[in-house]
């Protein structure tokens, strides 16, 4: 476990950005559903008063519209998310963990590369 810790502290000094966004996007996406339960009841509520003839029906492209635009900037936002994660956290993580992995084996002799223990490890 504690290396998974140093894995996160480490991408998150590395590119703060990406990691910063991928992690809201994750708890957008949390609530989302219950977001779009919420406007699906409305919706239907709506709907079964205007057929009954209680009230207009502006309510009801208000619900419609809503349902739509949560989709789209989900959508949008997941879009997004895959540029960030790719560009930001998989590549960027990948080249700057490589470089701390060249800077330690730097610090190695030339002689330990010869030990097949150390290569193995």
């Amino acid at each position: 476990m504690k290396y998974i810790g140093r894995i996160y502290a480490s991408i998150f000094k590395w590119v703060p950005g990406s990691a910063i966004f991928t992690v809201l996007n994750y708890i957008s996406g949390a609530f989302v559903p219950a977001i779009i339960t919420i406007i699906s009841v409305r919706l239907f509520d709506n709907t079964a008063r205007i057929l009954s003839g209680e009230q207009e029906q502006s309510s009801l492209y208000l619900y419609a519209v809503l349902y739509l635009v949560i989709y789209l900037v989900n959508d949008l936002l997941h879009y997004v998310f895959s540029i960030a994660v790719n560009a930001g956290v998989y590549e960027k993580g990948t080249a700057f963990f490589r470089i701390a992995l060249y800077e330690k084996m730097s610090k190695l002799p030339l002689i330990a590369f010869e030990n097949s223990d150390i290569l193995n490890w």
